[in-house]
């Protein structure tokens, strides 16, 4: 199976076709950006992903971690190990 697949889009088949968003998951890879010192890269790296000479994306999407055992035994790959939020006791 190739690591890639070209997919046709035929925009005469398009009818009444409208999106409502184009975006992003910040999962990952905006909690390592997030860690880095150089401000003036993440604004670039932004205006790459946001700007309107970019993507122009305008929906992002968040997860909250799913750990393992408070960092004592990782399961996740550099970069992947994202916080945990436990609910409150009732």
């Amino acid at each position: 199976m190739p690591l890639y697949r070209l997919v046709p889009v035929f925009p005469a088949c398009l009818h009444d076709v409208k999106f409502l968003g184009w975006g992003t998951s910040l999962c990952w890879w905006a909690n390592v950006v997030g860690q880095w010192k150089d401000n003036d890269k993440i604004e670039q790296l932004m205006q790459l992903l946001f700007g309107n000479n970019g993507l122009g994306l305008n929906l992002v999407r968040y997860n909250i971690g799913a750990g393992s055992d408070d960092g004592k035994h990782s399961n996740f790959r550099h970069g992947a190990a994202m916080a945990c939020f436990q609910p409150r006791p009732k």
